[in-house]
């Protein structure tokens, strides 16, 4: 199953303390993801945020069966 990141290193850049690579993104993804065909949400740990940031961030990913994908569709805080 493929993932389509659309910026989501980017985003996770910001808030987090460490840079994450579109490599080590994936497989984020895919360790968070409940089932390979389901649309999920996570949360930052809070230890992973840097703390200049006052903000927690949550972000959301679409399964799309057309392009039987993961597709990240943004995040909220």
């Amino acid at each position: 199953m493929e993932i389509h990141l659309n910026g989501f290193p980017d985003i996770w850049n910001f808030y987090a303390k460490e840079d994450i690579s579109e490599d080590l993104a994936m497989e984020l993804i895919r360790k968070k993801a409940p089932k390979e065909n389901e649309s999920f949400s996570f949360q930052m740990k809070k230890e992973e945020i840097d703390p200049t940031i006052n903000l927690k961030a949550v972000f959301f990913f679409d399964y799309s069966e057309e392009s039987n994908a993961l597709v990240y569709r943004g995040h909220d805080f």
